[in-house]
């Protein structure tokens, strides 16, 4: 294991780190369809989250996951395009509406077809995706000029094959879900976090599992992770990444060399399988602080943690 660890950061992360990564990033077809077939791993006793799955080993670490299970419910479907029409279109694949707004208020699943997405014209600033499904079919690109891509969920989230990108050199993150309360989730599948004026995914107080994403460009951290208090009550988040990647995160390297690859906050509890974190300018994984005397733990298994600078 290599890479830029304080003292600090080290002291409150439980490691367990093997540097047998392949560099061949799995597909969710390979978390979904692999079983109990090899030698299970045991959880330290301290890791208490909400998110733990069986972890196996058979040549390369994998769980239990199925990214399926995480869909949104609901019959009613609609497709965008970027020569789709809000007024003239029905939603249809077809007939599709031109901005993610008109989907997200009448159809549970939204499909959006190849093209780049950009806020205020396509969809609006602290949209309300809980309880949608976003699937991104081809190379579909969410481009932010001002404020971050935030999700108020007010239950399930699931996301899959979306580029959020930041295209202003501002504080905002490429996407920001922030909690209102209990048991609310989001499930990220293919997804790509890049070019923020801040982290490339910040999550407060959701739990997530992430299957096969990517953090990379960001002024600040690639995957950010902190608790949350509403009304006296902390929510911490519990974060499955499974071949998920962080790499060249720090990109304003003026003094601020506390940059990572995937960092965990206030007691939050993270489960990293077969990723490979590098060149950020900071260490590339640090778990650091408490909340309200609980420990921020991670668990690492197949992680390549490399290169850091600063």
């Amino acid at each position: 294991m290599s890479g830029n660890y304080s003292s600090g950061e080290l002291s409150s992360a439980l490691y367990r780190v093997q540097t047998d990564y392949t560099g061949n990033l799995a597909t969710k077809d390979y978390v979904n369809s692999h079983r109990a077939d090899g030698l299970k791993m045991i959880y330290p006793d301290a890791f208490t989250s909400r998110i733990k799955p069986n972890i196996y080993y058979n040549g390369r670490y994998y769980c239990d996951i199925d990214t399926d299970d995480y869909k949104v419910g609901g019959t009613v479907e609609a497709w965008v395009a970027t020569n789709g029409n809000d007024s003239t279109g029905d939603g249809s694949e077809n007939n599709p509406y031109a901005t993610i707004t008109k989907a997200l208020t009448v159809a549970t699943t939204i499909h959006i077809k190849e093209g780049t997405y950009t806020q205020g014209t396509h969809y609006a600033t602290s949209a309300n995706i809980g309880g949608k499904n976003i699937i991104g079919h081809g190379a579909v690109t969410l481009q932010n000029d001002s404020s971050g891509h935030y999700a108020y969920s007010s239950g399930s989230t699931y996301i899959e094959n979306i580029e959020f990108k930041h295209g202003n050199a501002n504080t905002n993150s490429a996407f920001t879900a922030i909690c209102s309360g209990s048991g609310q989730n989001v499930c990220f599948v293919n997804c790509v976090f890049r070019d923020s004026g801040s982290n490339g995914l910040s999550l407060e107080g959701i739990d997530a599992v992430l299957v096969g994403c990517a953090a990379y460009g960001n002024k600040l951290d690639g995957f950010n992770y902190h608790s949350k208090t509403i009304n006296s009550t902390t929510y911490i988040p519990n974060v499955l990444e499974i071949d998920c990647k962080a790499y060249n995160n720090g990109t304003d390297q003026s003094g601020n060399n506390s940059c990572n690859g995937s960092t965990a906050h206030d007691g939050a509890k993270v489960i990293r399988l077969n990723g490979e974190y590098y060149s950020c300018y900071g260490g590339v994984i640090a778990e650091i602080a408490l909340a309200d005397g609980e420990p921020t733990i991670s668990v690492n298994y197949g992680v390549l943690a490399h290169d850091s600078t600063g």
